[in-house]
């Protein structure tokens, strides 16, 4: 599949996502429901134990800062949940790498930021919490 087409069915799938998590905010405020954009992508964050909580086609063709990363992280710590981005194989290599600096580890097609235990509040059922050091997950 050439580039473009790969960027553009990334980026439906995200819009999908961030037009669902819109109606959320609105109609459901207390479910801390937000959405946000991180590069080229979004951050998209259902709710605590909801669908979806991770950035999306972000890196594709903009880079990702350091900033952002940071904003990412505070919302998810926020909601309890790790925060994650999902990743395919054309998002840009330096962004893997920023992450890769910032202490993420590559699980399938995530890369999830992992931090200690004390820095998610509750942690939601089903998430696994770990310190870094006690996992190897290779990049």
């Amino acid at each position: 599949m050439e580039y473009d087409r790969i960027v553009e069915v990334e980026r439906t799938g995200a819009e999908d996502e961030r037009r669902l998590v819109d109606v959320l905010v609105e109609q459901a405020p207390s479910w801390g429901s937000t959405v946000f954009t991180v590069a080229d992508g979004s951050a998209i964050f259902s709710g605590r134990g909801l669908f979806v909580n991770q950035v999306m086609s972000a890196g594709l063709s903009e880079p990702i800062t350091d900033n952002e990363i940071a904003q990412v992280a505070e919302q998810a710590t926020a909601l309890g949940v790790s925060p994650a981005f999902e990743l395919c194989d054309i998002t840009r290599p330096e962004v893997v790498a920023l992450l890769s600096k910032h202490g993420s580890k590559r699980r399938d097609q995530r890369v999830v930021l992992v931090h200690a235990p004390r820095s998610i509040a509750k942690p939601v059922e089903g998430i696994d919490v770990a310190l870094a050091a006690e996992v190897e997950v290779p990049i």
